[in-house]
């Protein structure tokens, strides 16, 4: 951004700062009759003046080497929030949170059901059966069905997963490791399971939904959906984790957004 519109202002901009700590977007507009520049920009695109407010009074504030690191998205993105617990709310609104079913618990009842319905097939010799290689292939991927072995294998896995109602999945070092990942720093997230020793699992500080999900589908080679599911049943013993989740995900969300603004 040219910061000559700056300069031609910056005896008034000082003066209005001095007396009221910031400019405001009616500051730029009223300057805009002593700046021809200014008028156009604001002809042009009328939200920049509050994107102008915020740029010149960092620039009034910080020094003139400032106004190099302001481009024209970072200005939008400043206008477009009055502050960054603004915007938290604006993404909160937006985003895409962890939503697996209006009772997160019906995965687990989908696993369940499919284990019976696979159980009947499998007792019955029908390793060939479409319908049962959709199953496992909906939990374990393309391939998981290839084999009477990689049947049976997958089978008796999902099975043992899914005992206390998905409570068991947890209980593999794998899946519990998996919400740590390669992070360093991690933090301590209360659930109310009843039995075994999970009262309390270890996550890496600033998990994300996202991030969790991609690491289980790594560590179990299991599905995205499949991963969905038993996140839930984590999730769903565990207020803190579920709102630990929800404000990891929207601060990503934030960050992310400054990120593609200042492009």
């Amino acid at each position: 951004m040219n910061s000559g519109i700056y300069d031609s202002l910056q005896e008034s901009i000082a003066g209005i700062i001095e007396e009221n700590g910031k400019l405001t977007a009616d500051n730029i507009i009223e300057l805009s009759g002593a700046s021809e520049e200014l008028s156009l920009m604001l002809e042009q695109d009328e939200n920049m003046a509050e994107s102008l407010a915020k740029a010149f009074t960092i620039v009034e504030t910080q020094g003139l080497d400032a106004m190099q690191g302001i481009t024209t998205a970072t200005l939008k993105a400043l206008g477009e929030t009055e502050t960054l617990a603004t915007m938290y709310t604006d993404m909160m609104a937006s985003i895409e949170n962890f939503k697996p079913a209006v009772d997160t618990m019906s995965g687990i009842d989908f696993i369940g059901q499919s284990l019976e319905t696979m159980k009947g097939m499998i007792d019955s010799g029908e390793y060939g059966n479409a319908q049962l290689h959709s199953y496992l292939e909906h939990f374990f991927g393309e391939g998981s069905a290839d084999s009477v072995d990689e049947i049976i294998k997958n089978y008796n896995k999902l099975t043992r997963w899914s005992k206390n109602e998905g409570r068991n999945f947890w209980t593999e070092a794998s899946a519990a490791d998996a919400l740590i990942g390669d992070s360093t720093e991690t933090e301590t997230i209360s659930t109310t399971f009843k039995t075994g020793n999970l009262s309390s699992i270890k996550i890496a500080k600033g998990l994300t939904t996202e991030q969790a999900l991609e690491q289980l589908q790594n560590s179990m080679h299991i599905t995205e959906d499949a991963a969905r599911d038993y996140l839930a049943v984590l999730t769903s013993h565990s207020l803190e984790l579920a709102n630990t989740l929800k404000e990891n995900d929207a601060g990503a969300a934030v960050e992310t957004l400054v990120k593609t603004r200042q492009e």
